[in-house]
């Protein structure tokens, strides 16, 4: 009796199954885009961001910053410490805090660690698959004002990686 209960259930499962199957729609899921043009184009945006802030900002620390998150090292700062950071000197650019000249170079750099370190956990937390070095190179190419891909490229980009995801 069991055994023919069994059966039962599992021939009617099949069949519910199957004409599921048959009259569900098609999912169409998109193309995930390519991971080397979606990591150059996040690298673009992050150097983008960089020439915009330009004077208070070493990049060579920003961009180590954006390869220690990116690529799980261990970080100068903690995830708890950069709203500090970057709100200090964004008082110091109100001139609500004055700083000696040593102070303001210690500043610029840790603030230009921390603001790498934003930007890369942005990324990393949206789950993204990106490639770091990649990202690296982008960001050094379009500081250096040799971007190899154009700026109106990116937003699609980035729309096709937000459908995927």
């Amino acid at each position: 009796m069991k055994l023919k209960l069994a059966a039962a259930i599992v021939t009617g499962l099949m069949t519910i199954s199957l004409v599921a199957k048959d009259v569900s729609p098609d999912i169409v899921v998109p193309a995930a885009p390519d991971k080397a043009k979606l990591s150059y184009a996040v690298g673009m945006r992050m150097g983008m961001q960089l020439i915009q802030v330009s004077t208070n900002v070493d990049a060579d620390v920003a961009i180590r910053a954006v390869q220690d998150v990116l690529e799980g090292k261990p970080t100068m700062l903690q995830e708890s410490q950069l709203a500090p950071v970057l709100n200090r000197e964004q008082a110091i650019k109100r001139g609500e805090i004055t700083v000696t000249p040593e102070q303001a170079e210690k500043d610029k750099a840790e603030f230009s660690y921390a603001g790498g370190m934003r930007i890369a956990l942005l990324y990393k937390h949206s789950g993204v698959d990106v490639d770091p070095q990649v990202i690296t190179q982008a960001i050094q190419d379009t500081l250096q004002g040799k971007p190899k891909m154009k700026a109106s490229e990116i937003p699609p980009l980035f729309i096709q990686a937000q459908k995927y995801a």
